[in-house]
Parts: C-alpha cells; sequence; structure tokens
C-alpha cells in the first residue's frame, strides 16, 4: 500500500468535508473548500492530506504560532483524521511524521494538539507515539 501525503488543494475539500462527518463534525463541501482556500493563503497554516491511488483516505491541519511566556514557536495539529475503514494501518501516524517534518521545517519546538476527551481510542493513539499529557483544555463558547 502506498500513501502519497501532500498539501490539500480546493479538489481535496469533499474527501475532508466526509472525513470531518466521521469525526463528528459536519461541514458542506463549500465551506470546506473555502476553510482550506484561506488556510493556503497563510503561510502559518497547512492542510495535509494522505491519498492511495488518489482517493484522500485521511487529513491534517496545522498552524504554528509562538507562546508568549515561553518565547517558542509552537505548531498545532489542529485536526486529524483518518478514514473509518482505513484506521490501524499507518495512515495517521504517516500523517503525524509528516506533521512534524512541517513543525521542524518551520522551526517549532513542539508540536502539541487537543483531542476531545471521549476519544479514548486517538488517546492511546498519539500516547503510543510519545505525545504526553501536560496539561488541560478548557473550552467556552463566546455569544456573538
Amino acid at each position: 500500500m502506498t500513501v502519497t501525503i501532500r498539501a490539500a488543494t480546493a479538489c481535496d475539500a469533499a474527501a475532508i468535508a466526509s472525513l470531518l462527518a466521521q469525526l463528528g463534525y459536519p461541514r458542506s463541501d463549500v465551506s470546506t473548500a473555502q476553510l482550506l482556500a484561506a488556510a493556503q493563503k497563510q503561510l502559518d497554516q497547512i492542510v495535509l492530506v494522505a491519498s492511495e491511488n488518489d482517493v484522500v483516505i485521511g487529513f491534517a491541519a496545522l498552524t504554528y504560532f509562538y507562546y508568549f511566556h515561553t518565547d517558542q514557536r509552537l505548531a498545532r495539529l489542529s485536526s486529524l483524521a483518518v478514514d473509518e475503514t482505513m484506521r490501524s494501518h499507518g495512515m495517521g501516524e504517516a500523517l503525524l511524521n509528516a506533521a512534524e517534518r512541517w513543525a521542524r521545517d518551520n522551526h517549532c519546538q513542539v508540536l502539541e494538539l487537543a483531542s476531545n476527551i471521549k476519544r479514548v481510542d486517538a488517546h492511546r493513539f498519539y500516547e503510543r507515539l510519545a505525545y504526553n499529557k501536560t496539561g488541560w483544555r478548557l473550552w467556552k463558547a463566546i455569544p456573538q
């Protein structure tokens, strides 16, 4: 099985929208295409896709910024999804390795991520790949 990891293009919007829906974040192909277009205009962001035989089977979205209190450049993995039929075949690890290379290439000292508390299998996956729990992530919706 040969997997290719590359930067996402507008043509990947439908596949990424489908993967987001599998995670419980439904969004339209159009809104996903708009997010991809916005990310492509930013030097501090990238969306990567994993494909096999030109079929997208996973994606990762990243951004980087500076932590004010440590003066470290930090990469944040904001999304990672692999098609549910392709999980446990090394696709997630390949995407994570590509994310780490992107972070390194962009002079980041840390790659962090957040994972929903209910995604126990995902937590085991990240811990197996040497990601450590270092704190709590708290969330509050801001009324508009």
